[in-house]
């Protein structure tokens, strides 16, 4: 009975939308436009080659030669396995939702198991750093530092996660060997296939969730306030954009900037659903740290900008 009164609500909803798009088509074409714009102009450069980089050492367990070179470093200190290691530092470079990709890629390898895969989603959440010193540094008049402040408020919070969970981890570096036997091209291309079609799930996404908050938004009578929040926790990018728009201080644009991205919006968060949608790694934990990771930012951010421009202005 629940899954019928289920399947009923999501049939009325999709009916209300698909009215919408019939009723506003040129609405629907400048959101795809603007999502087709995103993906190339802003994420695809950064992306693409780092997801075919990310899936080439990770098929040739680039964590395995991780512990020979960092293996007393990454036990004792931070007391994770390498092959956490390895996908921490992916993560960082190349941002979500690349993470949840590169730990279905180790999880399917045998090279990490479940538990591990659900607790990396946690801490693994980071927006590309080019991202954030890029496109959000234009979103506020090119001011260099504000976007620093906000990486630091939105990477800071992993790394407490992290401190928090790695009890949970185990520590096995000794059952993966480095696999001689794989051919290259071979390789290469199944990373260059599966990069391309993670890119399109991110284009459709995007899209998906750029019409449906202009919907609402076009529907209902909406204030300021929650028409930021509309578009900021359906999808990121145009909701920062449009927060910059706004006549507020610097202080309140830092604030909820790193606020909306650690909490990355339901776009991203359906993006990693996606990548672990078939297997059996746990989405909710990746969830519920999401809002302690919003929360944490917000707080830090506040504090780095206020002791920045007390100290420093």
């Amino acid at each position: 009975m629940k899954k019928n009164i289920k399947n009923i609500i999501i049939i009325i909803i999709f009916i209300y939308l698909l009215v919408n798009v019939l009723m506003n088509k040129e609405l629907v074409f400048d959101s795809f436009k603007q999502s087709t714009n995103i993906l190339i102009n802003n994420l695809a450069p950064s992306l693409f080659p780092m997801f075919i980089i990310s899936e080439i050492l990770i098929n040739y367990n680039f964590g395995t030669y991780l512990t020979i070179i960092l293996g007393k470093f990454i036990n004792k200190y931070l007391k994770i396995s390498s092959n956490c290691f390895l996908l921490l530092i992916l993560s960082i470079l190349s941002g979500f939702p690349s993470s949840a990709k590169n730990i279905r890629t180790m999880y399917e390898n045998k090279e990490i198991n479940k538990e591990e895969a659900s607790l990396l989603l946690t801490f693994t959440h980071f927006s590309n750093p080019l991202f954030i010193l890029g496109v959000i540094t234009s979103f506020l008049n090119n001011n260099q530092t504000l976007s620093i402040i906000i990486l630091i408020s939105h990477y800071l919070p992993n790394f407490i996660i992290l401190i928090l969970m790695r009890k949970k981890l185990t520590i096995n570096n000794s059952n993966i060997k480095p696999n001689y036997k794989l051919n290259f091209p071979k390789v290469l291309m199944s990373a260059i296939s599966n990069s391309v079609s993670t890119l399109l799930m991110i284009l459709g996404t995007l899209s998906f969730f750029l019409i449906l908050s202009e919907i609402l938004i076009n529907s209902l009578n909406v204030n300021t306030a929650t028409k930021l929040i509309i578009k900021a926790t359906l999808e990121v990018t145009q909701g920062l954009s449009y927060l910059s728009s706004l006549n507020i201080n610097n202080i309140y644009k830092v604030i909820l900037s790193s606020m909306f991205l650690s909490f990355g919006g339901f776009c991203i968060h359906f993006q990693i659903i996606s990548q672990i949608n078939d297997t059996d790694i746990s989405y909710s934990p990746f969830f519920i740290f999401r809002v302690f990771h919003m929360i944490l930012s917000g707080i830090l951010s506040f504090i780095i900008y206020t002791l920045y421009f007390s100290l420093f202005t």
